[in-house]
């Protein structure tokens, strides 16, 4: 039997090699197949009708469109045609372009393959190997989503390089702002000349519908059509392409001085150094290029000089998305020596990220809870917390990273993967576990502002204080943060406890569309859950937020016969809600929460029993079903008793499913109304040896008032002779 399973194994290897084998040969020789047909063609023609496919979408060819935009597919197809240089002045034919389109396409399916079979087809497949293919995948995925919207990035272009414009004009000739309004610009001004073309091309067609039906001229086209055997449908589809995507190079390309003067540029010196700083020239670049993993100029330098005259923007998004990296590499001589300038530039990061970290929480939490950059002494040393949260039992110790995630991880190199990753994710973890170890190892820590004065003491509570380990990153980390547990491949988080590591602007959204401190702590509370348990994957955190919208929870959904998935993927299509608000102007996505339940919260909120966010956490726990059930009898009770003045309860028992009881009760008048609430629920929680029992009260002639007395019993189960004999006196039914 055992030999049987180790043969088994072998095939299943060798059909691995000879599958990788396969997928490689192809990928190499696609490339070489697309780099010929490149050869014989104008790059210029062939990337400006490549990138007017990819930005509009052609009648018929969605799927070709949504590939474009789904892969680098562009950015690939340019840094090929950089290395090549020109060769040829021949505008490329519809069917050569549709040809390297296609071929594109399946280069890409063969080299994710081959990044895929690179990790199984090894002998003993490891996590690391997981995580390199993973830091691969985000630099790939990367260059076609920034991961910031808009408003994020002109902030952060504002607060920090900015601040070095005296440097970029002395350096490079222009500012920050001038990037932004010169890049704005030439996008206008492409958005504009496409719009034309579509508008003329549209009334051409029209014009030809119109002439179609003229007793002469349409006779002719009829008979013109017949000869060729196409249909008017198929005609129009094709003169509407040759109308639209005929001599493209118009839309992309212009001078210095024709751009100057029809977009109305005075500062014509500024938009020239703009034009060189920002340029690249075909054959002149990487020559080395091979991959979309290899360094690609047009990434840093987004616009192609043809001539020394005519310049010309194939990816135009990229002059407004990549002006971070571009302006960090004009730093790059300071950067090697270390310079002020240089390390000036790292400070205006971290403080950047520190007080974005400290708006982005002010949003959710009042500010008299929340703390900056505080000192602490702990064994003999003096240390510092970027952010400190109290807020009811719970304390959040926030640390935030701004380095940088360096291209030889991005690239998978498994000593700087795991180099970067311990200062951007572990020393973060580390630096709060010290602070949680500080603050339960004396009877009462005390925290200092800068100037030595003590602003913030906390008396520790042995089970009663939450802590939550939160890690921040400027970087953009993607699946790397979201499933932490596979780090421990790379020898981290060794002690089995993994913080929530966030980007910034994740955090930004998250903040924005989470309604409340305390649904916040039960999104992080089951977001930490579900990493411990390590079943729920994603590309991104707003994948993991998209979901707890939707549903509230990151319950396992159960699959056929009943059973539950060891795996769930969340789709990156999830976070299209977010794009449609803020690239479309569409409605903001909103945590489905019944308004009932909002009021309960907000009273929670305000009244602040002991607790009061573990009750809440408790009912954000029952699921939209349960939650509808609980507060249609909870409306019915309420008007029962405001009828007849009677004392009236239900309760309802999930066990099962989450281990917990639900008991409401109604009077009228406050009196007795805690008393009776509370010894009910604890004799239903001990009857039913249950964890947790949750119970409301409400006097109905309090309308001011939802909700009027809390109850909440969290802690296991223990037989208990006195339970036992008041159940034999005053049994209840089950």
């Amino acid at each position: 039997m055992n030999e049987n399973r180790n043969f088994d194994e072998k095939e299943w290897r060798n059909k691995l090699r000879e599958g990788h084998d396969f997928a490689l040969r192809r990928k190499n020789k696609i490339k070489d197949e697309i780099e010929s047909l490149i050869e014989e063609v104008d790059p210029v023609g062939l990337l400006s009708c490549v990138s007017l496919i990819s930005q509009f979408s052609l009648e018929g060819r969605l799927e070709l469109n949504q590939d474009l935009r789904d892969r680098p597919i562009l950015h690939f197809l340019t840094g090929l045609c950089l290395k090549n240089g020109i060769h040829s002045n021949r505008p490329p034919t519809n069917q050569e372009i549709e040809e390297i389109i296609e071929l594109t396409k399946e280069y890409f399916d063969y080299y994710l393959q081959d990044l895929i079979f690179q990790t199984s087809k090894k002998e003993q497949v490891s996590a690391i190997s997981g995580l390199i293919l993973s830091a691969r995948l985000q630099k790939i995925i990367s260059q076609i989503n920034s991961s910031i919207y808009l408003f994020q990035l002109e902030d952060f272009l504002t607060s920090v390089f900015s601040k070095l414009d005296n440097y970029f004009v002395k350096k490079v000739g222009f500012s920050v702002a001038d990037a932004l309004n010169f890049g704005q610009k030439i996008i206008e001004r492409y958005v504009r000349l496409l719009n034309k073309r579509f508008e003329e091309s549209i009334d051409a067609i029209e014009k030809t519908k119109r002439e179609l039906k003229d007793p002469i001229k349409g006779a002719q086209l009829q008979e013109t059509l017949r000869k060729k055997n196409l249909t008017e449908e198929d005609f129009m589809k094709l003169y509407f392409n040759f109308l639209m995507f005929s001599s493209t190079q118009e839309i992309f390309i212009f001078t210095a001085d024709e751009f100057c003067k029809n977009e109305k540029i005075k500062e014509t010196e500024k938009f020239e150094s703009y034009l060189k700083a920002l340029s690249c020239e075909f054959g002149e670049v990487n020559k080395d290029f091979d991959s979309p993993l290899d360094e690609n100029a047009i990434i840093t330098k987004p616009i192609i000089n043809i001539d020394g005259i005519r310049y010309f923007s194939p990816i135009p998004q990229d002059l407004i998305f990549n002006l971070p990296i571009i302006f960090e590499s004009f730093l790059e001589e300071e950067k090697q020596k270390q310079t002020k300038i240089w390390q000036r530039y790292q400070n205006l990061r971290s403080q950047y990220t520190e007080n974005k970290i400290y708006e982005y929480f002010s949003r959710l939490f009042p500010e008299k809870n929340i703390f900056k950059n505080l000192k602490y002494c702990y064994q003999g040393q003096e240390f510092e917390v970027d952010l400190l949260v109290l807020y009811d039992n719970k304390i959040f110790i926030v640390e935030s990273k701004a380095g940088a995630f360096t291209e030889p991880a991005k690239r998978g190199a498994i000593k700087r993967l795991k180099t970067d990753l311990k200062k951007l994710i572990e020393d973060a973890y580390q630096q709060g576990r010290r602070v949680r170890d500080y603050i339960k190892s004396i009877k009462t820590a005390v925290f200092k502002d800068k100037n030595g004065k003590e602003v913030l003491d906390i008396k520790y509570k042995p089970n009663k204080i939450d802590f939550f380990l939160i890690n921040v990153t400027l970087e953009p980390l993607m699946s790397l943060a979201t499933g932490l547990k596979q780090l421990q491949s790379l020898g981290l988080f060794e002690r089995n406890e993994y913080p929530w590591s966030v980007n910034l602007f994740e955090l930004d959204l998250i903040t924005r569309h989470i309604p409340s401190p305390t649904i916040f702590i039960h999104y992080l509370e089951k977001r930490l859950s579900a990493q411990d348990e390590n079943i729920f994957h994603a590309f991104d955190e707003l994948s993991f937020l998209a979901w707890y919208l939707e549903r509230g929870n990151f319950y396992v959904p159960e699959i056929d016969g009943g059973e539950k998935p060891d795996l769930v993927q969340l789709d990156g299509s999830l976070v299209a809600v977010f794009d449609d608000h803020y690239l479309y102007g569409k409605e903001a996505p909103q945590l489905k929460i019944e308004p009932d339940l909002v009021k309960v919260i907000k009273i929670l909120e305000e009244l602040r029993p002991i607790g009061f966010t573990n009750i809440a956490s408790a009912l954000l726990d029952f699921d939209h079903q349960a939650r509808e059930l609980i507060l249609k009898n909870v409306n019915e009770l309420i008007r029962k008793t405001k009828k007849d003045r009677g004392k009236h309860d239900f309760t309802v028992l999930y066990k099962e499913a989450l281990n917990t009881g639900f008991t409401f009760m109604t009077q009228y008048g406050r009196k007795g109304l805690k008393d009776r609430l509370i010894s009910y629920c604890a004799i239903k929680k001990y009857q039913t040896k249950t964890k947790r029992w949750i119970g409301l009260g409400r006097d109905v002639s309090d309308d001011e008032w939802f909700i009027n007395e809390f109850v909440f019993l969290d802690f296991p189960w223990k037989r208990d002779r006195k339970m036992d004999e008041l159940l034999k006196k005053y049994p209840i039914k089950k």
